[in-house]
């Protein structure tokens, strides 16, 4: 009898049981390769009485964000002379779906440019989240959560190959998806903690910003090769018919109420390396010259300490630390970071970046952060996503002009310009936390009936979208 997509899976998940365990500096186990490292707590049950869902849009409430831009240059096609956005489509795609006392989230990043790595990335999450929605309730444990997670991986790869009879049809896309939610630690006392489970293969991310220390840890931080251009692993036909499951692990962590998860793609997570950000060796504190001298096991562990300084860095000049404040200081660097070199491509057409990251730092691409608050819940009432006016954007680069524009890729914004635009962020958030205060109180009524209409207006927006392609 043929192996089903189930078992391929399961097989190379076995695998990889005896890679060893990883711990962080508090000695916590934050990575597995073995369903028995799991705690096998119970979940609480689930309530469903308030929910939130994201797919494939930006979205901004309090306990969650979603953020996705390109970081690429604008170029004039040689053939119909429109001006529009290199790499396009997208290619980034993110999930979520919140509920009272849980919330599921992931992130795919199709592989390479065009229209069947965006589908990819897209099918992957219909797949993930139509199996997981639908299985929901069988969230019992955390042991039992991991497993339910790689199933929805393999139903993931299913939908991928579903885009076509042939293999050259078909995409390849990474993938990271999780569930955290409130566990009974001790049922007889009844303790209760948070914990974050995922299941990726690829290499997109999931940090932790701690409301506590402010400290941000990668919990993901074994799943990157040495070789940058290689995702480590990714769904979809890749190098014969079958996917690449060669970084495919389960990763786990205790998390408290107040911290933040964000799930990001490397167009994020690549403009915090020191590589990328045009340092040598000897600035993070090596000895050495160039990168190309540093062993493998001497440029990880400094590298991965530089990163979670670094990102957590960008959010000590923040009065307030948001899902929305962090995911946009995050995209934003990644927009600042790589306008040197937008702006070397986007006037002189034809040409190569020259390979010099000092000169032209940062790393262009589909870039993309899902930041969600442990225990932040929805307001009463089932709500959808819609789009909203972003305040990260990425504008065709003006050299001639000196003045500041949104996304501020020039740095020559007066400070006392930036105190008044973060005045302003802080007072519609407030405002915001009261309308959404109001909303609970007198059922939600209100919230809803907005959210439905955005959500009919996304509906006929992607119709038309449909009928046009």
């Amino acid at each position: 009898m043929a192996e089903s997509a189930v078992e391929r899976v399961d097989r190379a998940y076995k695998r990889t049981m005896e890679l060893e365990e990883l711990k962080d500096e508090d000695g916590i186990v934050f990575s597995t390769h073995n369903y028995a490292s799991i705690p096998d707590y119970r979940l609480t049950a689930l309530d469903k009485s308030s929910t939130f869902s994201i797919f494939a849009t930006n979205a901004e409430k309090r306990f969650i964000r979603a953020l996705s831009v390109s970081t690429y240059p604008m170029v004039t096609d040689r053939k119909t002379g429109k001006v529009g956005r290199d790499g396009e489509p997208n290619a980034d795609c993110l999930y979520a779906c919140v509920y009272h006392n849980r919330a599921i989230l992931a992130v795919a990043d199709g592989c390479n440019w065009g229209a069947r790595s965006a589908k990819a990335s897209h099918d992957a999450l219909e797949g993930l989240s139509s199996y997981l929605t639908s299985h929901e309730t069988e969230m019992t444990t955390l042991q039992h959560t991991g497993h339910l997670l790689l199933r929805a991986i393999c139903e993931a790869n299913k939908k991928v190959y579903s885009a076509g009879t042939e293999l050259w049809q078909i995409g390849t896309t990474t993938l990271l998806c999780g569930v955290v939610a409130e566990v009974i630690k001790d049922e007889a006392n009844d303790e209760r903690e948070w914990y974050w489970i995922c299941a990726s293969v690829g290499d997109c991310k999931v940090m932790l910003w701690n409301c506590a220390s402010g400290r941000v840890t990668d919990i993901t931080r074994d799943n990157r090769c040495a070789d940058m251009r290689d995702p480590g692993g990714r769904l979809g036909p890749y190098g014969g018919k079958d996917p690449d499951l060669r970084n495919l692990a389960l990763y786990f962590r205790v998390v408290k109420p107040g911290d933040i998860l964000i799930l990001c793609s490397d167009g994020v997570y690549d403009n915090f390396d020191p590589v990328f950000l045009g340092k040598t060796p000897r600035d993070i504190g090596l000895k050495y010259d160039d990168w190309k001298s540093v062993p493998d096991e001497v440029v990880e562990p400094a590298k991965e300490s530089f990163i979670s300084n670094y990102a957590a860095g960008l959010l000590k000049p923040l009065s307030r630390v948001t899902p929305t404040t962090l995911c946009d200081t995050w995209v934003k660097h990644a927009v600042q970071q790589t306008s040197g070199a937008r702006r070397f491509l986007e006037e002189n057409p034809g040409k190569r970046q020259p390979n010099d990251y000092q000169q032209y730092p940062g790393k262009m691409d589909h870039t993309s952060a899902l930041a969600y608050l442990v225990g932040g819940k929805p307001s009463k009432g089932p709500q959808v996503d819609f789009a909203v006016e972003e305040k990260v954007k990425v504008k065709k680069s003006k050299p001639k002009k000196k003045k500041a524009i949104d996304d501020d890729e020039d740095g020559d914004s007066s400070p006392n310009e930036e105190k008044k635009e973060e005045k302003k962020e802080e007072a519609a958030h407030a405002e915001e936390e009261k309308k959404e205060d109001k909303e609970e109180g007198d059922g939600g009524e209100k919230h809803k009936k907005h959210h439905k209409k955005h959500h009919k207006k996304a509906a006929d927006d992607e119709k038309k979208g449909d009928d046009a392609e």
